[in-house]
């Protein structure tokens, strides 16, 4: 697969192979967002649904050339069956340290490719097997309150971060749960001195990247950004 050639928000953009035809891809995914809030109780609020993944491969040139999806933390799965049901990733990933989670998952989504372990050990795995393919990957990996309960861990996302800087891909990234970023949440911590959340805002994931964003976009539940290739 070739590597997408990136352009800035404003330059055309060829959206043929995703049959959307519009001008603004901005005002669809809003749109998409607003008739997402009208459903009250929907289980997919804060979810990236699967019409707007359509947009969000759309929204940048080159970007629809992105066709594996790694998610990590899968939870129940329901943003994993998500991405299988956009149609536009040839290969769905999730990687989920709880075991019951990672069988919930899998149970779920049965074309998905679930990995039982920590993402820190097997996302450099999954990484590997395309170090010449760009991928949309959905970080939530972090520690939360669940039954049956799980050992709280090392925050992981900088380290995922990391990873996804070191290999220089033109990857999309949504790291998910923006409404925690910048916030000291002492519950989530794996220690009482550790800095999670409250070190995590647009800002210091924009300064992380640097110039090697090419777009960013906030929407409920996520920060996305578009990567150039280093």
């Amino acid at each position: 697969m070739s590597t997408p050639t990136p352009k800035k928000e404003g330059h055309t953009m060829d959206t043929s192979s995703t049959n959307i035809k519009r001008t603004d891809v901005n005002d669809e995914i809003q749109k998409a967002l607003h008739d997402q809030y009208k459903s009250p109780g929907n289980s997919r609020y804060g979810r990236i649904r699967p019409e707007i993944f359509r947009l969000l491969l759309a929204k940048n040139s080159g970007y629809d050339l992105v066709k594996t999806f790694i998610e990590t933390g899968t939870y129940s799965g329901i943003q994993n069956q998500m991405a299988t049901d956009s149609g536009v990733f040839d290969t769905v990933y999730g990687i989920e340290l709880s075991k019951h989670w990672a069988e919930t998952t899998q149970s779920r989504n049965p074309n998905s490719i679930i990995i039982h372990g920590d993402t820190a050990v097997e996302l450099p795995k999954v990484l590997e097997k395309y170090t010449d393919d760009p991928v949309f990957l959905y970080l939530d990996a972090h520690y939360c309150q669940t039954y049956p309960p799980i050992p709280k861990t090392e925050f992981p996302l900088w380290k995922e971060l990391q990873m996804i800087k070191d290999r220089g891909m033109a990857d999309i990234v949504a790291i998910d749960d923006i409404d925690t970023f910048g916030k000291v949440r002492e519950d989530l911590k794996a220690t009482p001195d550790a800095v999670e959340w409250e070190a995590v805002t647009t800002k210091s994931i924009d300064e992380f990247f640097g110039d090697l964003i090419v777009d960013s976009l906030a929407i409920d539940g996520s920060y996305i950004i578009w990567l150039s290739p280093s």
